[in-house]
């Protein structure tokens, strides 16, 4: 359905014209790369609404803060953002007139890092774009531990994964104290393990809380308890 409003009467050779405006539809949004040079990496990225009178304004969001806007006499327009190995959370504002219409959140990441099991890897430029999915349980915690000569237990792998979601950050905790990265590395969207030596300093309670980048709103925990010989049991 086409949604109209009664925008402007106008006189020409004393006859009366009412002419229409069309309020402007929610607009699409997606991106290309472009390389600056041997280093930097740059999005290009196009907000484009398939109807509206013009001029339309769009504007562009990194989550709640404005980043650029133009006003144009084309239903599209589109914003060079300097890529970073961080994230962005983008979104296009389109409006002409009184109507205000926004597109889909798009999430964008750079700079993945891949690691063995054992915490060696490496780290390669890669720029993910998609949809969000919010964080959804539940949050499942596994894991995997290595043995030495004498069969006893030395170090420990403890596994955190979120049911779903597609930007989420990984908070791990020891004895309800908050750990640095130092021994914890995202496997994938929804996953992040945190390698541990097994000895007295090591034992107690762990828990890895997950929460969505864009929305702290919700958080959801998952805990398990490390003995001081290694061994986890899931509480």
């Amino acid at each position: 359905m086409l949604l109209f409003e009664l925008a402007t009467i106008v006189f020409i050779d004393r006859l009366l014209y009412f002419l229409s405006s069309e309020y402007v539809s929610s607009p699409d949004i997606s991106y290309t790369v472009l390389k600056t040079d041997s280093q930097n990496y740059s999005a290009l990225v196009t907000c484009k609404s398939s109807r509206g009178t013009l001029p339309i304004t769009f504007s562009l969001y990194n989550g709640e803060t404005p980043v650029a806007n133009e006003t144009v006499e084309t239903q599209h327009a589109a914003f060079v953002v300097p890529l970073s190995h961080r994230s962005a959370v983008l979104r296009c504002q389109a409006e002409n007139g009184d109507r205000i219409a926004y597109s889909e959140r798009m999430a964008l990441h750079v700079g993945e890092c891949v690691f063995s099991i054992r915490g060696f890897g490496s780290c390669y430029l890669m720029l993910q774009a998609r949809h969000l999915v919010p964080l959804g349980g539940p949050v499942t915690m596994r894991y995997k531990y290595s043995t030495g000569e004498d069969f006893s237990v030395t170090s420990v792998e403890i596994f955190c994964r979120a049911a779903q979601g597609t930007h989420l950050r990984f908070q791990w905790f020891h004895n309800s104290s908050l750990l640095d990265d130092t021994w914890s590395f995202r496997l994938s969207n929804q996953e992040s393990v945190l390698l541990r030596s097994v000895d007295r300093r090591n034992a107690g309670t762990y828990h890895c809380e997950v929460s969505d980048l864009f929305d702290n709103a919700t958080v959801i925990q998952s805990e398990m308890y490390l003995e001081k010989e290694g061994i986890p049991v899931a509480l």
